[in-house]
């Protein structure tokens, strides 16, 4: 809310000062500076939407449904599955959701980054009274005895417990790799 009502409104006012003062004078660098404030608001949008996706409000399986449906439009190299038995999750709360989402997140961004990945794939189900998550590529994978822990990693990990989850990273060379999570 603070970047949308405070920072995004004086992007809007830079904006549309820029466009009026572009209008009385013919000036290059307050064109440039025009377009960068229109991608300023853009990117800001997106850090809002990213922040707190509106589709959380629906429920878990519903935002990731999204979140996987506008990754396959934006990305042409990697393919999105989502899988999702109906299960119910009425056990989960708002903020339980929300870190397992920022976790899904988090992995999909480490795998579009590192793991030369043409798919990635989500599946939901219950097993033995517990919700399953699992996401997983189809990357070159790494040797988890070298693996060099970062913000990304220990940030999923913090989620998870927050969450009530637990979560295993699985990775090998030439396997890709995977984060189970169970809650």
């Amino acid at each position: 809310m603070e970047l949308h009502d405070g920072l995004g409104q004086n992007l809007v006012a830079l904006n549309l000062y820029l466009s009026t003062v572009m209008s009385e004078t013919e000036n290059r660098m307050l064109g440039i500076c025009r377009d960068l404030a229109k991608e300023s608001i853009m990117l800001m949008k997106s850090m809002c939407y990213n922040l707190a996706p509106p589709e959380l409000d629906r429920g878990l399986l519903y935002a990731l449904d999204v979140y996987f449906g506008k990754m396959n439009e934006l990305s042409g190299n990697i393919e999105y599955v989502y899988n999702a038995k109906k299960v119910p999750l009425t056990h989960m709360t708002q903020e339980n959701a929300y870190n397992i989402f920022r976790i899904i997140q988090e992995f999909v961004t480490n795998s579009r980054k590192y793991s030369e990945c043409t798919t990635i794939e989500c599946t939901i189900g219950k097993r033995n009274q517990k919700m399953i998550l699992e996401i997983h590529d189809n990357g070159i994978g790494f040797d988890m005895r070298k693996i060099e822990t970062g913000f990304g990693l220990k940030n999923m990990v913090k989620r998870a417990h927050v969450a009530n989850a637990s979560i295993e990273l699985i990775s090998a060379p030439g396997e890709g790799t995977a984060i189970i999570i169970e809650f």
